[in-house]
């Protein structure tokens, strides 16, 4: 069966140092004053984590919460040893450019494992470098441990289908799991694998039919048996984790309705699903620069055996993950809309697969662009401009791998009226597909004068396209998630008060005009001295008659003892809504107001409001 390619010692160590020179290269994109933004998303994983380190149940603004996706929160876990949240904050963008910056590692070994040349080697570990969701670092979202744990995964992966050694499977239900309980999205890796195994076992030729025999004589059981031994205990194991400790199989998921059948009972809904499906499918490979996708797939049987496998793993995750993402999310979310949010990041990671195949390619010395493939390439690209019409930021970091779009938008506008108001050409879409046919065409001429100079025009174009999405990602991030540093020093300054006065065990309500407003972010993040920190919005107090809801995913509660009010200095004063609380002159600042309630068993209201 062989052993695994080595790197050599100098491998090691130019890996190494790119490794270090990466993290130092996403901390400083990181490093400034930030507080929380994807609600509720990033909220929950840095609460969970505070819950898990103070040995209380996971909880949300104060409010019990049911939640299984704890794997990130878990790698926040050693940060709450900090006691100074700045710097907290700090090492958790240092932990984070940690992560994203091991992703390069398993793609580059996945190549070698691939029989790539050295010089592609190094180009497609360049590209994943670069890939443009590493500027998530900067952010406090799951997908700083997903990619990177999907990343090993892939070339686990790879390994078990090359060497069929045991232990490989074993590491790939370990990492499948660790995907899934970072992302719910992550339960298709494993769902991949499983039907990867099912389709070669059904339609695959073995690549040695003797093995095959041999393995048979010696009572080795096969692999789709072994897939379903293994599957059955990781569904076992699954099982008790979800029952013992989340209190039953159902999720924070499930319990919203994404997988409600009677919504799907209407054609209209049907035919959204599948307009969404290939939306998103076309949007993630002009993502994936298109040819790394297609090229291998036209040229499928010119690969070895164990890369058409790993290909047809890769095709299926790719296919699964946007079928789960149009059911639970696009054809809910966006019914009718003309462009459904696009959300890549939950399909980035794929990336790194289907580059590596691509350069694997590459490597047996054949045109890159030759024939049947550009005609099939730019057939595809003039049927997808009659569906794609460019995309718009369902988040933040939700389409970092197509931000160029927006440079386009401006240059050729948004929506062009054709004849009347309900007909209308989408020119960012367009102008999109168009551009990669002539990229496309590029390359293949250049092909024409050696397959090193289309590579070339390949990878930079790619390296581009990446280098854009990149300083647009950048500045979004920037922007969406700098806070003033005087707002974020007075919040630390409360947060120092009550710890150092010993008050932690105390019960507080933040109280402002929204839960999205950037002193709610602040308080979010820098203020952790109390038992429990409630979060009521103003309209909620102003018609409260003994239940609140919680404002982020809307649970109903009863609020324990509340026994400080943190109040923003905007809006009517506060002691014109309630009575029965004094105002802390020593910690009112320009920002925030603290209150005193006077009977922390009670939380009336004035007569005004009543």
């Amino acid at each position: 069966m062989g052993k695994r390619v080595q790197l050599t010692t100098k491998e090691k160590t130019a890996i190494f140092v790119i490794f270090l020179l990466h993290v130092a290269f996403l901390y400083l994109l990181s490093d400034y004053s930030k507080a929380m933004e994807t609600y509720p998303d990033e909220i929950i994983y840095y609460d969970i984590a505070k819950s898990i380190f103070e040995g209380k149940s996971f909880m949300l603004h104060g409010v019990e919460l049911k939640f299984t996706k704890i794997a990130y929160s878990l790698v926040l876990l050693p940060t709450f040893l900090i006691k100074n949240v700045v710097l907290r904050v700090r090492a958790i963008m240092l932990i984070n450019s940690v992560l994203m910056s091991l992703s390069f590692i398993p793609g580059y070994l996945i190549c070698k494992e691939l029989e790539v040349t050295d010089k592609y080697c190094r180009l497609a570990a360049i590209l994943i470098c670069f890939w443009p969701d590493i500027v998530i670092s900067g952010t406090f979202m799951s997908e700083n441990l997903y990619f990177p744990a999907t990343a090993f995964a892939f070339y686990y992966i790879l390994l078990s289908y090359k060497y069929e050694k045991r232990r490989y499977t074993v590491i790939v239900l370990v990492l499948s799991f660790l995907a899934y309980f970072t992302k719910e999205i992550g339960i298709c890796l494993l769902l991949a694998y499983v039907a990867t195994e099912v389709v070669t076992a059904i339609f695959g030729k073995r690549r040695d039919a003797s093995k095959m025999d041999a393995n048979v004589r010696g009572g080795k059981t096969s692999a789709p048996w072994r897939i379903f031994i293994y599957l059955a205990a990781a569904g076992f194991v699954y099982l008790l984790v979800h029952i013992f400790f989340f209190g039953g199989i159902s999720n924070f998921y499930i319990k919203s309705g994404a997988l409600d059948i009677h919504y799907f009972m209407n054609y209209q809904v049907i035919l959204y699903l599948i307009y969404g499906f290939f939306y998103t499918l076309i949007s993630t490979v002009l993502a994936f620069w298109v040819l790394p996708v297609t090229l291998p797939l036209v040229n499928y049987k010119k690969m070895s055996w164990v890369c058409r496998k790993y290909m047809l793993f890769t095709v299926l995750l790719m296919l699964g993950s946007v079928f789960v993402i149009s059911v639970t999310i696009t054809a809910r979310e966006d019914f009718g809309k003309a462009i459904p949010g696009v959300h890549l990041r939950y399909l980035a990671g794929i990336i790194v697969p289907f580059i590596s195949i691509f350069f694997a390619y590459l490597s047996q010395n054949d045109k890159l662009v030759k024939g049947k493939a550009l005609l099939i390439n730019i057939g595809l690209l003039i049927l997808a401009s009659f569906v794609f019409k460019g995309i718009y930021n369902t988040c933040t970091t939700g389409t970092i791998g197509l931000q160029y779009i927006y440079v386009i938008r401006k240059i050729v506008g948004a929506v062009w009226s054709v004849s009347d108001s309900m007909s209308v050409i989408y020119p960012a879409g367009v102008a999109t597909t168009l551009g990669f046919t002539v990229f496309i065409l590029i390359i293949h001429f250049a092909a024409k004068r050696g397959n090193s100079l289309a590579v070339f025009v390949f990878f930079c174009g790619a390296m581009l396209l990446s280098a854009m999405n990149i300083a647009i990602g950048c500045f979004n991030v920037y922007h969406t998630y700098v806070d003033d540093e005087d707002m974020i020093a007075e919040m630390t300054e409360l947060d120092e008060y009550f710890e150092n006065n010993g008050l932690t065990n105390k019960n507080f309500a933040f109280i402002d005009e929204s839960q999205f407003s950037e002193e709610s972010k602040v308080y979010d993040l820098y203020f952790r001295s109390a038992d429990r920190l409630y979060m009521i919005p103003d309209e909620d107090l102003k018609n409260y008659s003994g239940v609140l809801v919680e404002p982020i995913i809307r649970n109903s509660y009863i609020p324990e003892n509340i026994d400080f009010f943190i109040v923003t200095n905007k809006g009517e004063p506060f002691e014109d809504m309630i009575s029965g609380v004094t105002l802390i002159p020593e910690l009112t600042g320009n920002n925030y107001s603290v209150y005193k309630n006077n009977d922390p068993a009670t939380m009336e209201r004035k007569e005004t409001y009543k």
